[in-house]
Parts: structure tokens; C-alpha cells; sequence
């Protein structure tokens, strides 16, 4: 990502469908507010989607550890809890090899430090060859669209994170869903043509339809 910089949203994929989605970057962050007792911690993934009618348009989300509630101050990465997101992640995109390392790499870590088993996360992932999920995508709600615009994000159900099911198979769970091949190739080429062509302003289309008669 050069220079910081992200793909701008051009569109919001259709709210809660499962997309292929292979991971371009993970990195760890910090945020400090003025009504929290401590800096929120992350790790933020930047994602787009495989194949299908929504190929390369991102998604992004951020990945939180657990703390232990019956010893305070020590962390782990939850494997149980149906919302619980990075052991997900980490589990599909991680081969087993890299998943080991990462183990290793936490054992030295230790469990009291919640920044460094979060940069150990974030970098097992940003190095991983082959770093494909599948995932239920939704749209953020920021309190204020203006000053955070909507993107797209993982669900908030961890059990909602896959392993990479291969297009014919995607294609082939569409159509029981929704029914049909004739739909499914209505519904990628309308969002072939949505993707060609730019929104219209309102005076745009009062002037198509003034000519249109």
C-alpha cells in the first residue's frame, strides 16, 4: 500500500452474502480515546474479494484478542466464542507450517502483553502465502456517514468465516439460495454493468430523461 494509501469504495456488496476474499494486508493498531481507561487495540485486515461479479472491490475489518477474566491482564486468542473473529482468520489463512510458527512466536510473547501478540498475529498474517477466506460481508454504520463513510466489513459472527470455497462451488450454493442459473446471470450482469458505469447526478439524469422523452 503505498504512501498509506487504500482503494476508495466505489460500491457496497450486496449486505450479508458470503464473498472469496483473499487478504492484501494486516497491521497492528492503536487508538487512544478520551473516555476509555486504556488504547483499543487491533488488528486491521484490508481484504478484497476474489472472484465473482464483485471481484477486487476491498473489505476490511479489525481483529480483537480476549482477556482473561479470571486473570486479569493476561490475553488469548479466543477459539470458542461464536463472535470471536481472529482465531477464524488466522486458522484459514494461515498454513499449517505458518500456524505452528505462530505459536512458537506467541510462546515467547507471553500472555501479558496484548500489543505483542497482536503484532504477532498481524505479521504471521501479512506474510502468509496463500491468505484466502470466505466470509459473510455487511456495511459499517458509522454514527456519522459524513465523517466515516460506510464500507464493507466482516460480520460480526466469527462462525461466519470460512475456508475458500472455489467459484463453481460459490456459484452452485447461489443458485440454491437464490434459485436458478437464469438469476445468477442476471445478478452478475447487472453488477457488471453497475460496476461500468458511473452514478448519475441529478441533473444528469433530469437531462436523460428530458431527452428521452
Amino acid at each position: 500500500m503505498p504512501a498509506g494509501l487504500k482503494k476508495r469504495l466505489t460500491r457496497l456488496l450486496p449486505e450479508g452474502e458470503e464473498q472469496n476474499l483473499r487478504l492484501v494486508r494486516a497491521h497492528y493498531l492503536e487508538r487512544t480515546f478520551r473516555d476509555e481507561e486504556k488504547p483499543l487495540r487491533r488488528v486491521h485486515i484490508n481484504a478484497v474479494v476474489m472472484d465473482g461479479p464483485y471481484e477486487g472491490d476491498p473489505v476490511e475489518d479489525d481483529l480483537k484478542i480476549s482477556e482473561s477474566q479470571k486473570n486479569p491482564g493476561t490475553y488469548y486468542i479466543n477459539s470458542t466464542h461464536p463472535k470471536a473473529k481472529m482465531y477464524p482468520v488466522l486458522a484459514n489463512c494461515l498454513t499449517d507450517e505458518e500456524f505452528n510458527g505462530l505459536v512458537d512466536n506467541l510462546e515467547k510473547v507471553g500472555d501479558a502483553d496484548e500489543p505483542g501478540i497482536l503484532k504477532a498475529c498481524a505479521e504471521a498474517l501479512d506474510n502468509a502465502l496463500n491468505p484466502v477466506f470466505r466470509a459473510k460481508v455487511v456495511h459499517s454504520q458509522p454514527e456519522d456517514p459524513k465523517k466515516n463513510p460506510t464500507f464493507n466489513k466482516l460480520s460480526g459472527e466469527g462462525i461466519d468465516i470460512h475456508p475458500y470455497l472455489n467459484p463453481t462451488e460459490a456459484e452452485e450454493t447461489y443458485r440454491k439460495v437464490h434459485g436458478g442459473e437464469k438469476e445468477l446471470a442476471s445478478y452478475q450482469r447487472e453488477a457488471k454493468e453497475a460496476a461500468n458505469q458511473p452514478d448519475l447526478t441529478p441533473e444528469d439524469e433530469a437531462e436523460m430523461k428530458e431527452a428521452l422523452g
